[in-house]
């Protein structure tokens, strides 16, 4: 679908869309699955509905910095610099999210080398 004037890869317009986009648009996604905030079928928007924003974008940061870690002992490791590494990739956002959903000074964890993303995320 091209951006600014909604038509999809054969040219023909998507509905509600117009030829000409309006002034400072012109990047914007005018229809298609996902972009508009309206509610789905079944009136939710969609499984992360009950987060915030701000929620979302801390996990998210979390996440990555836990990767890039990760990657740069990796690094050091392709340069003997460290003698093993072990790889937590593919774990941090479900140990961010289980970070969410501990309780400060009542739940116990005991982290092991995989847990990076789990102790980012607990501070």
């Amino acid at each position: 679908m091209h951006k600014a004037t909604g038509a999809d890869a054969t040219g023909a317009l998507a509905e509600g869309s117009s030829a000409h986009a309006e002034p400072g648009t012109e990047n914007a996604v005018t229809a298609g699955p996902g972009t508009d905030r309206t509610p789905g079928v079944d009136g939710h928007r969609g499984p992360l509905e009950g987060f915030s924003v701000d929620e979302l974008t801390e996990d998210f940061r979390l996440s990555c910095v836990s990767r890039a870690l990760d990657d740069r002992e990796i690094l050091l490791q392709k340069q003997s610099r460290v003698f093993f590494q072990i790889s937590g990739a593919g774990h941090e956002i479900l140990l961010v999210s289980l970070a969410r959903s501990l309780r400060p000074a009542y739940d116990w964890f005991f982290p092991y080398y995989r847990d990076r993303a789990l102790v980012l995320a607990l501070g």
